[in-house]
This record gives structure tokens, sequence and C-alpha cells, in this order.
């Protein structure tokens, strides 16, 4: 009686020791999220006949991760556990504005660097990011432009 008493303690024992290892092993799956160009009606500029290059977004250091940093005081950053951005997002911040800039000017002459754009844009467009604050739901960006003839 004693023998099989240890032998079910033990079975269950390693039931619970594996129930505890798959546990730990399966984890919360990531959220991957994308910036958008939202739908508006937006007056076009017409007669931009000129090609506009998006040519660079920088951002600060620490914004360049998978992670979305959030700055919840402004003196302390603090990485998502589980929301990742779904592609670098410098890169998906040029494909917003590039998207924006053509439907603003009612042009499909606007690019961003990486669409091998060859012949000489007519603009060039720079923006350096210097802050990206995420707090819960509302977002601030401060940035500075540069917009220059080629």
């Amino acid at each position: 009686m004693i023998l099989r008493t240890m032998l079910t303690l033990r079975t269950l024992s390693a039931c619970l020791g594996y129930i505890a290892l798959t546990a730990c092993a399966t984890s919360p799956e990531p959220n991957y999220f994308l910036l958008r160009t939202p739908a508006s009606e937006t007056a076009v500029i017409e007669d931009y006949g000129g090609a506009i290059l998006v040519q660079s977004v920088t951002l600060p250091d620490h914004m360049r991760r998978q992670e979305i940093v959030f700055e919840p005081d402004g003196n302390s950053v603090t990485l998502s556990g589980l929301d990742r951005w779904a592609e670098p997002l410098d890169r998906n911040i040029a494909d917003v504005l590039t998207t924006q800039i053509g439907n603003r000017f009612g042009s499909e002459n606007v690019f961003d660097n990486r669409a091998g754009f060859v012949s000489s844009p007519a603009t060039i467009v720079r923006i350096d990011i210097s802050e990206f604050l995420l707090s819960g739901a509302a977002a601030a960006i401060t940035a500075t432009w540069e917009i220059s003839g080629a």
C-alpha cells in the first residue's frame, strides 16, 4: 500500500512538473502594429508636375527597435512586453508620408528612398523625428522637416 501511494505521488509529481514546464513554454503571442494613412477628404493641390522624394526619416536611437517604446513620464522609457512594430518604424513612417504627400499633391510621382528612384526629383523631403511619445492611446511627434529643391 505504501509503495502504491509512493508511485501515485511520483506519477502525480511528474504530471504536475510536465504541466508546469509546458505552461512556461507557451507564452502569449506578440501583437504587431503598423502606422497607416488615415482615410480623409483632403483637398488636392493641382498642377504639381515634379517628382517628390521622401529621402530620409531619422528616429532617436531608443526608437529603433521592434518593441514599441512608451514614455510614460518623459524621463523614462518602457518597452512593451507584447506590442511590436511589424516593420522598422522609420520605414513605416516614410511609407505613410509618401502616401500622404502623394494623396495631397494628387501625384503618383512621390517616392521614398527604397523605391530605386533614378531621375532627379523636383523636391526632396527629409524628416528628423526628435520625439515620438506614446502614452496609452495618445501619441505626440516632434519633428523637423527639411523640404528643398533638388
